[in-house]
């Protein structure tokens, strides 16, 4: 296990069913503090790396997150803004006005 962490190819493993569930417990609030469509990218990073390890569909597939999560008007860019200016992020404001924006 300590050599799959010193690769950082895993990053915490649960010794039983009880502290599975207290980790996922910490890991799903923590997402509740990220952009809205960082869950979705999260995921589909792992996917990219499950499917496409090593090969151009992985390269392409980040390269086109990342693209996607810093265009001008997109949840990456927001939150960078508002990290330089030295603000915590209100997702929820910021949802709320995308949200109306598309109205």
């Amino acid at each position: 296990m300590e050599e799959l962490r010193g690769r950082r190819l895993v990053s915490d493993v649960a010794d039983d069913a009880e502290q599975l569930k207290t980790r996922l417990d910490i890991f799903l609030s923590q997402l509740k503090v990220a952009s809205p469509d960082a869950s979705r990218m999260s995921k589909e990073l792992v996917r990219l790396g499950w499917a496409h390890a090593e090969d151009e569909k992985q390269v392409d597939g980040i390269q086109g997150l990342f693209d996607e999560m810093m265009h001008p008007d997109a949840d990456g860019a927001h939150g960078v803004k508002e990290f330089q200016v030295g603000r915590k992020v209100d997702w929820d404001a910021f949802t709320l006005r995308t949200s109306r924006s598309k109205l």
